[in-house]
């Protein structure tokens, strides 16, 4: 299984997961990001594991997240434990599994020079 990175406003999702095809980038909205089945999800994935509205990740700050299940059928899960219904906040690192993709949440930062880090600096998608 693959995992991909997914980062805050100048963020990027990576794709290539088995033959689910995702956005190759993404920028997550503010408010409510909502990972889904279903067309009008912010991250529509066309997958019979992924329910219709699966996960939602929320912004509770600048630079910090929480990720909650949204009662998906087979759950969200964060470094390998099932989400309850209070969610949690993400830390740079998690892992992130919902139905059978993996990200690997990153946050926005910024370089010395003050701009956003680029693909390089983070990292390539990894097996």
């Amino acid at each position: 299984m693959k995992k991909l990175s997914l980062f805050k406003l100048r963020k990027v999702l990576k794709k290539e997961v088995g033959g689910i095809q995702l956005p190759s980038r993404i920028r997550l909205n503010l408010g409510d990001f909502i990972i889904g089945r279903r067309n009008k999800s912010d991250l529509f994935i066309d997958n019979s594991k992924i329910s219709r509205d699966h996960c939602r990740i929320t912004e509770v700050g600048q630079n910090y997240f929480k990720i909650y299940d949204t009662e998906s059928k087979l759950g969200t899960h964060v470094n390998g434990k099932k989400l309850d219904n209070t969610g949690r906040l993400l830390q740079a690192g998690d892992e992130i599994k919902i139905g059978p993709v993996v990200y690997v949440f990153e946050p926005n930062l910024k370089g010395t020079s003050g701009g956003d880090r680029t693909e390089d600096q983070f990292g390539k998608v990894s097996q």
